[in-house]
């Protein structure tokens, strides 16, 4: 989860959003739970991307090949009616 934190050090900045160190060190196996490298967390980031990347490429294949299934079916249903 992303939550809106503040840093711990004096006057602690602006609030921002961030996920938990311990949030991240649990799920990626990055920092040490107390805090995350930059490193860590781009990558965490850049892994989530591609992710996603594969997601919506497998989405648009889905959608190509029902998009190929519906028209084949408007033709029958236009030969159907044109009977």
């Amino acid at each position: 989860p992303v939550t809106a934190c503040q840093f711990k050090r004096a006057g602690g900045g602006a609030p921002h959003l961030d996920p938990l160190a311990e949030d991240l060190a649990g799920a990626f196996e990055v920092g040490t739970g107390r805090g995350v490298p930059v490193g860590g967390a781009s990558g965490v980031a850049l892994s989530a991307i591609q992710g996603l990347h594969a997601e919506l490429t497998d989405k648009d294949a889905q959608i190509e090949t029902l998009t190929g299934r519906l028209a084949e079916l408007e033709s029958l249903v236009g030969q159907l009616v044109a009977q």
